[in-house]
């Protein structure tokens, strides 16, 4: 586990908070911490966590006069708003349109966000919004036996209901691009972790991507640059400007010599 130090102004002395780094989007870092139960509650501005994760997650909006609170559990917003100071004006407002209530399975609650808009799916499915979405998705509930027949049903009618673009291949993908993302911690050892566990689709992926048949094509050129005598190193395509320092003889990148030379710092 690596960790690095957040300094908390608002305690006087100073103290240090331990943040957790993630390999890749620290969204997913965050959901496979919370599926795997080492965290016990979300709260975030961003409204995808109680989305795809559901219970005991909230999104939080802010205001000029007033935040708001919002999750998918109605219990969860029980909960949290039963810890706010006595001076807090708070009010439990019901969604119109609750399509979350009673969906636990992550891929099906990860179909209805691509469906009704969401990061991987932005506008969602053309023609289909809450209005129109929520009373069929009541009747799939009633009419499903259970959580893997809702998820088949919902996708055959997003199928349907949504322009030929958005076939069943590329609502699945939409749907793995959700469930499936890497959860590593950075510094963490071994094999990659995902949110909803090993895509199946996976193993078979790799070993036709290492196949006899596969074409390899290596990557553009690229150089190491010193950033200054004194700066951090970074890599840049090796088709773009650059030169070697006098000084040291090391490569570096044109625009960390433009910088340089307007900050007036030691030159090149």
């Amino acid at each position: 586990l690596i960790k690095i130090s957040a300094h908390d102004d608002q305690k006087g002395g100073g103290c240090v908070k331990p943040v957790l780094t993630a390999m890749f989007e620290a969204d997913a870092l965050i959901k496979g911490a919370f599926q795997q139960g080492k965290f016990q509650l979300v709260m975030s501005n961003d409204a995808d966590y109680p989305a795809d994760l559901g219970d005991e997650c909230i999104a939080i909006k802010e205001f000029k006069t007033k935040f708001v609170i919002s999750s998918t559990c109605k219990k969860t917003l029980e909960n949290a708003m039963s810890s706010l100071g006595d001076e807090t004006k708070a009010e439990l407002k019901v969604p119109a349109h609750p399509i979350y209530d009673g969906v636990q399975h992550m891929k099906t609650r990860a179909l209805i966000s691509v469906i009704i808009g969401c990061d991987v799916s932005p506008g969602g499915l053309p023609g289909v919004g809450l209005k129109t979405l929520s009373p069929e998705l009541t009747k799939l509930k009633q009419s499903s036996a259970n959580d893997e027949d809702l998820y088949n049903n919902l996708l055959a009618y997003a199928v349907e209901e949504g322009p030929p673009k958005f076939s069943e291949e590329v609502l699945s993908t939409f749907v793995n691009a959700i469930v499936y993302q890497p959860t590593n911690e950075f510094g963490c050892e071994g094999e990659l972790t995902y949110i909803a566990g090993l895509p199946p689709e996976l193993p078979t992926y790799l070993q036709q991507f290492a196949s006899g048949e596969t074409i390899m094509n290596s990557g553009p050129d690229v150089l190491e640059c010193k950033g200054s005598c004194y700066g951090q190193s970074h890599n840049f395509l090796a088709a773009t400007n650059h030169h070697h320092c006098n000084k040291c003889n090391e490569i570096v990148c044109q625009l960390c010599s433009t910088n340089l030379h307007k900050s007036g710092k030691e030159q090149y």
